[in-house]
């Protein structure tokens, strides 16, 4: 098998992935470009793919060129492998896929970023006095975020609907449903600061525009706050606070939600529901935000961490 019927064989299988899954040209590009470099490794050993063992794989995803590769990369990568081993056995080219019993490495785990209290405070403090309606929406919006650790997704989605009618209304809080990832009903808490933000915000919005946060363009369909225009905004708040901007994103201020209530003795399965994950190890990231805020305890603090005297 020559290298030119090889690279004829990987525009079959990327044709197959774009005609039967529908891949985008991202997704696409990306299996082009594992699949190129395989080629090239292969083609200068003068050995067919089609002749490769599961040995040979494993020699080569474990080579010197991929020791800095990150492990979601060499998982990117044996994942194509798999893919395109599939597509040749189910074109009668290979008996067996070489590719299905490699295993990929462990997934990495890395705390998530987060902002510490004195940003989130300083960020709350640059808009929380705003006067203009616009303004007001956006001290409404970020403490909306940051106090019920939505997804910017579910709050610029928010209606009229999801806040008309709590389940529950406390002295010092409401809780309300809202439709969560997968259109799946989850509940939030609206604590005191939340309630007199969105109150404030209410008494100044205009429209009848059924979403919570109606988008500012002329639109004949109700439309929502975009994602877009709600992350320029936290980022333009970041600068006005003194924070690097690279530092601050919705999604990071829904972290540093998460990472504060379990610092303040939340339970994790408490932060699971609240956060609407589905699986509990998807929570359990946040312990290692825990384990690095004990290590920094004892390192600054223990007696005899920084050696004896």
């Amino acid at each position: 098998m020559t290298s030119l019927n090889e690279a004829n064989l990987v525009e079959m299988f990327l044709e197959s992935l774009i005609s039967e899954r529908g891949l985008s040209k991202n997704s696409v590009a990306s299996y082009l470009n594992d699949l190129k470099h395989f080629l090239i490794h292969f083609n200068l050993k003068a050995v067919s793919v089609l002749k490769l063992t599961t040995s040979d794989l494993s020699i080569y995803l474990s080579s010197g060129e991929f020791s800095k590769c990150k492990s979601a990369t060499i998982a990117r990568k044996i994942s194509t492998l798999r893919q395109f081993y599939l597509f040749l056995l189910s074109e009668k080219l290979i008996a067996e896929n070489p590719a299905l019993d490699l295993e990929p490495p462990k997934k990495e785990v890395r705390a998530p970023k987060s902002l510490d209290n004195n940003e989130i405070e300083a960020l709350i403090q640059i808009i929380e006095h705003a006067k203009d309606p616009t303004g007001i929406r956006n001290y409404c919006m970020l403490e909306l975020l940051y106090s019920t650790g939505m997804r910017v997704s579910e709050l610029i989605t928010l209606k009229f609907s999801n806040i008309k009618n709590p389940v529950e209304v406390h002295e010092d809080y409401q809780v309300f449903l809202i439709n969560g990832k997968g259109n799946k009903e989850r509940i939030v808490i609206f604590n005191q600061r939340a309630l007199q933000a969105l109150n404030k915000y209410l008494q100044v919005r205009s429209g009848s525009n059924d979403y919570l946060f109606p988008s500012t363009k002329s639109s004949k369909k109700p439309a929502h706050l975009s994602r877009q225009m709600f992350f320029i905004t936290i980022k333009k708040l970041a600068l006005e606070a003194g924070i690097d901007p690279n530092k601050v994103s919705p999604h990071k201020i829904r972290h540093s939600f998460a990472s504060h209530i379990l610092q303040n003795g939340a339970n994790l399965r408490v932060v699971q529901e609240l956060l609407g994950h589905a699986d509990i190890s998807s929570t359990q990231i946040y312990t290692k935000v825990l384990s690095k805020q004990a290590e920094d305890l004892v390192f600054n603090h223990h007696p005899l961490s920084k050696g004896s005297a």
